[in-house]
């Protein structure tokens, strides 16, 4: 992994030897954590090596979570596998956010005593499994997009929805935001203005892509949180 300036030169590199870093995030304290997958000498899958890692530049490797073969599911297969496409990490103050895509799971680790945590998301909301966005504002709220729907069956809608994952209940429960759950219709183009995805955070406010008249733009928002998103 490398580190460069908004000139593209490079500041920092790391050597990840044989893990494929997907999906990077930069800690508060310099630190690299990265959702991927790692291979052996012979270019097959490791599924007892981590796919959760935490580096320094310094240093390298720090901590390794989650042995894949704990993250695999049988996703459009009869046999469990695992890609880091499609899942995604973020970085706050203090815990490392994770979305993982093949079994729809919330991951939550603690930065000060690297803790982690597990939740299945909710599905009685909505039954989208696939993300399209992930971000952690500066004061802790964690929120997700999830796109149109490939379940057949199931009404196709987009959305931005608020994660709220407490201990001791294995269940994160998904609170759509108002004003962003809109239907999807094939063919059809969304009103201008409409949300579309996920971009990120910045400060307390998300960044978020919308429809214009002929393209989408992003868009720098406040979410309004009701007494029982807080």
């Amino acid at each position: 992994m490398v580190k460069t300036d908004l000139s593209g030169n490079t500041i920092q590199s790391v050597l990840t030897g044989g893990f494929g870093a997907e999906q990077i995030c930069e800690a508060w304290d310099g630190t690299v954590w990265s959702v991927g997958q790692a291979t052996g000498p012979d270019g097959r899958q490791r599924h007892d090596a981590g796919i959760l890692r935490h580096y320094s530049f310094e240093t390298g490797l720090l901590h390794s979570f989650l042995p894949q073969s704990t993250v695999e599911a049988p996703v459009r297969s009869e046999t469990a596998w695992f890609s880091p496409f499609g899942s995604y990490v973020r970085c706050g103050k203090d815990k490392v956010s994770v979305y993982l895509n093949f079994t729809n799971e919330y991951v939550e680790v603690n930065t000060s005593s690297f803790e982690l945590k597990r939740w299945k998301l909710d599905e009685a909301v909505v039954r989208q499994r696939e993300a399209s966005g992930l971000a952690v504002t500066e004061d802790g709220r964690v929120y997700a997009s999830f796109g149109a729907s490939g379940i057949r069956g199931a009404e196709q809608v987009r959305g931005l929805y608020q994660i709220k994952a407490v201990s001791g209940n294995p269940i994160a429960e998904r609170l759509p935001v108002a004003g962003t759950i809109t239907p999807v219709e094939r063919g059809k183009l969304s009103p201008p203005g409409t949300f579309t995805m996920l971009w990120g955070a910045d400060g307390n406010q998300l960044v978020v892509w919308r429809m214009g008249n002929n393209d989408s733009f992003l868009s720098w928002v406040n979410v309004i949180h009701s007494e029982g998103t807080d």
